[in-house]
């Protein structure tokens, strides 16, 4: 949601150091598809 609106996403550094993970360069397009398909997805387009 915060995506969405371009509002910033916050949270702790440990949360980050524990639970984050690094995107290799390679993977980037791949991040960059899925990130477009979240702007347009709707929660109606997963209704059952």
């Amino acid at each position: 949601m915060a995506l969405r609106v371009g509002a910033p996403i916050r949270c702790a550094e440990q949360v980050l150091s524990e639970a984050g993970i690094v995107i290799p360069d390679e993977q980037e397009d791949e991040v960059e598809k899925f990130r477009e398909f979240l702007e347009q997805v709707r929660p109606e387009d997963f209704a059952g």
